[in-house]
């Protein structure tokens, strides 16, 4: 009996042993599994880590101005198809010339009209024929309404050197029946014009007439004093390729 008990008692310390070593190397193993696990979670974040200073650094690096427009230039032209052809400035400097050619001669024809109202006035004053006007035919102009007559023009006739002439009497807006008589002024060097003598009387020269035209003058240098200006420098930039290519 005694060696059967050591032999019992041998197989149970066996056992617990196994068992010690079971227990013990379950332990070893998940140590083992969980120093895996902490470096693969460490490795990961040091990842993440990098891939946001990436981004950080890249969205601190300078862009080119250059490069984002013509990106989204070429994209919005393959949408809309193709671009449309702008007006040069060149294109506008012909027009405002054109424009300034224009205005200078409406100025000069403007000038010119006033003079000759000016020295008609003062030949019909100082040196103007009398004459006795029979008015042949007067007929009202309508107003703005049409109900009524704003004013008349009036026809007569009337004898210079012995040649008779009927004309349209000057600045005779009020009726008069055929055959009444007026007196008008004939301008000598223009025997087939006539106006009232009262009129010519009343009428007088002035460099007041001139006050319009000299604004639109200043006006006028002001804008030729821009355009050249505008000119110049549109022909510098040109001339200085010019110069850099020979």
């Amino acid at each position: 009996m005694s060696g059967v008990g050591c032999l019992f008692a041998g197989v149970v310390v066996c056992f617990s042993d196994v068992l010690a070593l079971g227990s013990v190397g379950k332990k070893v193993a998940t140590k083992l599994a969980r120093r895996q696990w902490e470096s693969a979670l460490k490795s990961a974040i040091q990842r993440r880590r990098g891939s946001v200073n990436d981004v950080e650094r890249d969205d601190a690096l300078p862009q080119n101005p250059e490069v984002q427009p013509r990106v989204s230039a070429a994209a919005t032209s393959s949408l809309r198809g193709p671009a449309v052809a702008g007006v040069g400035r060149q294109f506008w400097l012909v027009v405002s010339a054109l424009g300034l050619v224009i205005f200078a001669v409406v100025l000069v024809v403007s000038f010119v009209s006033t003079a000759n109202d000016n020295a008609r006035i003062s030949r019909l004053k100082l040196h103007g024929i009398p004459v006795a006007v029979s008015v042949t035919e007067c007929f009202g102009n309508l107003g703005g309404s049409g109900s009524n007559a704003a004013d008349y023009t009036c026809h007569g006739s009337y004898r210079v050197a012995g040649v008779r002439y009927e004309e349209l009497i000057g600045s005779m807006t009020s009726f008069s029946r055929p055959g009444t008589i007026v007196r008008g002024v004939v301008d000598p060097s223009r025997h087939d014009a006539v106006v009232l003598a009262t009129a010519v009387s009343s009428s007088s020269t002035s460099s007041g007439t001139f006050v319009i035209e000299s604004f639109l003058s200043l006006v006028f240098l002001l804008l030729t004093w821009l355009f050249v200006r505008v000119a110049r420098r549109t022909a510098s930039p040109r001339e200085s390729v010019v110069g850099g290519v020979g």
